[in-house]
């Protein structure tokens, strides 16, 4: 068959598919499950007839071709993928389509703009690998999609479904014999409702999820379940740029060390069960040595815990942990924001400055003046005198002498000194102020590098 030729060939398969039928007002033609995998098979039949009969027109229009065959756009259906595994392996049996093992033209089978009822990747393990070499699912709505390893174990059959809507998503475990070694991931996706992945699946593959939404910010969150319970990632799981409107349960789970949760936004944080989630996953990531996520989901553990276990007000046995809770929150967003600390000590230093500088509380110590160095001495208006010669810059040192803990000791000889008992109890109050901040910025420090 010359290239002309199948090109015709396929529009009369397309053609078929929905002849008789109008658009919907959806925009989309109305097609039964079983139309559309006949429709999959005649094609199969066709690719294999150009391969067998004339190799020669892949070769010269390979491109073309691969972008025309297996393409369905703007279908209402079902697609139940173990119809064509049927029918690929009654035919594998008695042999013409054995060439799927000897070509290196694997084709893909693309959706585009379609609206499925359900997308079921279940069902008995295929004799052939190579039926297609992808599944490219874009920009469709799925109400129901199942994976299982008893159709997708076993084969290296790579899933790549990109700005579509999924309402549910099943990942089950079927089988005993596979697990799944397929490249599974979704770009751009929203998830409504479910995800669950049931009976202690198992993934040899990769599993990717980059820029999705779980469950909308408008729907009810309780409606949403993100499960991934009990379940074995020996390989990459990945969570790239999502948002979380829903914490994911990855209770019992075992995880790689390849698995990362980087530029995600989480907002799950009203509901006592995403205390209990990010509890598991900051243990998990902590075993992993992925101290960056573990101190982000600790984070968000003690931010829900603040929201729903903690009570509303000071006056009760655990108001000391809302305090801290509060304060924590505030000073560094549970660890969450590096800078801030920094921030809050300049502030502290120069709040110090304004309140030592107001009602000119500070003063030259004369007792002191000849132990001072030469610099220190240019700020008193001579040996015996009490006045200061630059009360800002003066401020500003007294100020920094009781905000950088043992560094402000190189520059405190007591030549400046507080005049009034109120500026020398402001100055302590500082004291034990950048003390506490000093603290929780090493521990931060500590915790971020693993010193």
């Amino acid at each position: 068959m010359e290239y002309d030729e199948v090109i015709k060939s396929l529009a009369q398969i397309k053609h078929d598919l929905v002849k008789g039928k109008a658009k919907n007002k959806e925009g989309l033609y109305e097609v039964p499950s079983e139309a559309l995998i006949n429709a999959i098979i005649e094609e199969l039949k066709l690719y294999r007839l150009v391969l067998t009969k004339n190799p020669n027109v892949f070769f010269e229009q390979e491109r073309k071709l691969s972008s025309a065959f297996f393409l369905y756009n703007d279908l209402e259906t079902d697609f139940i993928f173990e119809r064509i595994v049927k029918y690929i392996n009654e035919q594998y049996l008695i042999g013409p389509l054995k060439w799927l093992d000897q070509t290196r033209f694997i084709p893909r089978l693309s959706f585009h703009k379609c609206k499925f009822g359900a997308i079921l990747f279940d069902g008995k393990q295929f004799n052939s690998k190579r039926i297609f070499s992808s599944i490219n699912i874009h920009e469709c709505s799925i109400h129901r999609m199942v994976l299982a390893d008893g159709l997708l174990g076993g084969n290296d059959l790579e899933i790549y479904i990109n700005k579509s809507v999924i309402e549910n998503l099943s990942i089950e475990k079927s089988t005993t014999h596979f697990n799944f070694e397929n490249t599974i991931l979704f770009r751009e996706c929203d998830f409504l409702y479910t995800i669950n992945c049931k009976n202690n699946c198992i993934f040899d593959g990769y599993l990717r999820f980059q820029k999705c939404v779980f469950s909308k910010p408008k729907l009810e969150t309780t409606m949403f379940h993100f499960n991934f319970i009990n379940t074995v990632f020996n390989n990459v799981l990945e969570f790239t740029e999502c948002e979380f409107n829903k914490s994911p349960n990855f209770h019992g789970a075992k995880l790689s060390t390849d698995t990362s949760f980087y530029r995600n936004r989480f907002f799950d944080l009203n509901e006592l069960s995403a205390v209990g989630n990010y509890r598991q996953l900051k243990q998990i990531m902590q075993s992993l040595g992925a101290e960056h996520d573990s101190l982000m989901f600790h984070a968000l553990e003690m931010e829900a815990r603040k929201n729903t276990v903690l009570p509303r007000t000071i006056f009760h046995h655990e108001g000391p942990a809302l305090i801290a809770s509060f304060l924590l929150r505030h000073f560094n967003d549970y660890g969450r924001k590096y800078w801030r600390p920094w921030i809050w000590l300049l502030g502290l230093i120069l709040v110090g400055m304004v309140l030592y500088l107001l009602p000119h509380g500070l003063g030259c110590n004369p007792e002191k003046y000849k132990a001072a160095e030469l610099w220190q001495k240019s700020l008193c208006d001579g040996e015996s005198s009490l006045r200061l010669t630059n009360e800002i810059l003066a401020s500003l040192i007294y100020s920094l002498q009781h905000s950088l803990g043992p560094i402000g000791l190189i520059i405190d000889n007591g030549l400046i000194s507080a005049k009034m008992l109120s500026i020398k109890t402001l100055s302590v109050l500082q004291m034990i102020l950048s003390s506490i901040f000093w603290y929780l910025i090493i521990v931060q420090l500590r915790r971020q590098f693993k010193l």
